[in-house]
């Protein structure tokens, strides 16, 4: 049985989860950066969605459960260049945490380039 490693979205979201879980998310005045992974194999499908769609999901809706008065970034890798490590870009500084500061960006990332492992 081969084990298919987890897309590192996924990681970094349940991170912050549990960060938020254990209330260190909680203080006034919290930044917070949230990453999400567009690589290609975000592509792959389960449950009948992409990995990508469903990070989108669990990107927008944390965004919007954190604390009001906590500040939030967003940042992409592998969305825009196929073969290109350093493919990393700020999609919205921090700033409030309103999705809807950042919701369009996220929905209109596809899965397209590579994992920034090392650099």
């Amino acid at each position: 049985m081969r084990i298919r490693p987890v897309g590192i979205a996924f990681i970094v979201i349940n991170l912050i989860v549990a960060l938020i879980a254990c209330g260190s998310a909680r203080a006034a005045g919290s930044n917070v950066e949230l990453i999400i992974d567009a690589s290609g194999s975000m592509a792959q499908r389960i449950g009948g969605q992409s990995k990508l769609e469903t990070a989108k999901k669990v990107l927008l809706k944390l965004a919007a459960e954190l604390p009001p008065d906590t500040q939030v970034a967003v940042r992409t890798y592998g969305a825009n260049r196929k073969d290109d490590c350093s493919d990393i870009v700020l999609l919205a500084p921090l700033g409030p945490r309103d999705p809807g500061r950042f919701r369009s960006q996220v929905i209109a990332l596809k899965p397209r380039g590579m994992t920034p492992i090392a650099g």
